[in-house]
C-alpha cells in the first residue's frame, strides 16, 4: 500500500526524522529516535491545538478581582462587555468585575507542560549516557582525574565537568521557556489581530503560527536528539583512560 493525505505527511516526516537521526547518533539510532519522534509529534499537536477556533474565547464567565470587565445583560442568555461601565468598575468599584475562564488553552502556553517535557527530555539525556558508557559518564562532570598529575589543565578540566553539570539542569529552563514563549506569543498575536481585523489579517497570522509550530516541535525534537547522541561519545571514559596513561 502507498500511504496518501494525511498517512503520507505522517510517514515522509518520520522518515525525515530517522534520517537526520541516523546521521547524528548513529549506532544509537534505534535507542534515540523513538524518544525524537515522540516528542517530536507531541509537541507538534500541541502547537497546533492552538490553532483550533474557540481556544481561550469560549468559557464561562466567573467574578475576577483583579483586571477584568464590567458586563450588560443583552438577552436571556446573552451577556456582553459593558465598555461605558468600565471606568466605574475601576475607579468607584460598585460595578463587579468579571472574565472569562476558557474551556481550552492551547496545551503549549501552559509552563507546566513545557516544563514536564523539559525534564523528561533532560531525564533521558542522561539515561542514554548512562546506557551508552556506564559509571563512567559521570567522569564528565566531576573530571578530578588530572588535578594531580596536571595541576593547571587538570583545574581546568575540574571546572568544565562543573560547567556541564550546571548546563544540564540550564537545559530544563532554555527547554521549558523556549516552547512556551513562543507558542505564548503567537497566542496573543493571534487573539490580538484578531480583535482588531476580521479575515484577512487573522488568516495570514493563522498560516505564520502553522509554521511556527512544526518549527518548534523539530526544534525541540533536534535538540533533544543531538543532546542524546553527544551522551553517547565517551568523551568522559576517554579522559578517564587518559589521567590514568
Amino acid at each position: 500500500m502507498v500511504l496518501t493525505g494525511i498517512s503520507g505527511a505522517v510517514e515522509f516526516l518520520l522518515e525525515m526524522l530517522y534520517g537526520i537521526t541516523e546521521g547524528t547518533a548513529g549506532k544509537w539510532t534505534k535507542q534515540i529516535f523513538p524518544w525524537f519522534a515522540t516528542i517530536t509529534l507531541l509537541v507538534l499537536a500541541a502547537n497546533w491545538s492552538g490553532l483550533i477556533p474557540g481556544n481561550e474565547t469560549i468559557g464561562i464567565i466567573h467574578e475576577y478581582e483583579g483586571h477584568g470587565y464590567p458586563l450588560k445583560q443583552v438577552g436571556p442568555f446573552n451577556t456582553i462587555w459593558d465598555e461605558g461601565a468600565a471606568a466605574e468598575a475601576h475607579g468607584e468599584g460598585h460595578a463587579e468585575s468579571y472574565a472569562v475562564i476558557p474551556f481550552l488553552r492551547p496545551v503549549s502556553t501552559d509552563l507546566n507542560f513545557t516544563f514536564a517535557l523539559a525534564v523528561v527530555a533532560v531525564i533521558m539525556v542522561q539515561v542514554m549516557g548512562f546506557r551508552s558508557q556506564g559509571i563512567a559518564y559521570l567522569w564528565k562532570f566531576w573530571n578530578v582525574g588530572g588535578l594531580f598529575s596536571k595541576p593547571i589543565f587538570g583545574f581546568i578540566d575540574f571546572g568544565v565537568g562543573l560547567l556541564e553539570l550546571v548546563s544540564e539542569f540550564s537545559k530544563v529552563l532554555s527547554f521549558a521557556f523556549r516552547l512556551f514563549g513562543n507558542l505564548f506569543a503567537g497566542a496573543v498575536l493571534i487573539f490580538v489581530m484578531g480583535s482588531l481585523t476580521r479575515v484577512f489579517a487573522p488568516a495570514m497570522f493563522y498560516l505564520l503560527e502553522f509554521f511556527v509550530g512544526l518549527i518548534q516541535a523539530i526544534v525541540f525534537g533536534m535538540l533533544t536528539m543531538v543532546f542524546m547522541s553527544q551522551a553517547t561519545q565517551g568523551h568522559g571514559g576517554e579522559h578517564h583512560e587518559e589521567a590514568h596513561a
